[in-house]
């Protein structure tokens, strides 16, 4: 968010933060979180780099 709008919002009462802030998370939480999503978006480019359906790699896992 640029400055300027923060600035605006925060005139008009609203509070600006962080997700982390908001949720009360730890760096570990942030940390595990950061990483879940970046295996997940490895497992979608995967899938899609070997046209490998969802279906097909559930059933590959077990």
């Amino acid at each position: 968010m640029d400055a300027t709008k923060r600035q605006k919002l925060e005139e008009a009462g609203w509070k600006v933060g962080t997700t982390q802030e908001f949720l009360g998370l730890s760096e570990i939480d942030v940390e595990l979180i950061e990483l879940k999503l970046a295996l997940s978006n490895l497992l979608k480019e995967s899938r899609a780099r070997h046209q490998i359906s969802q279906d097909t790699l559930a059933q590959k896992m077990g």
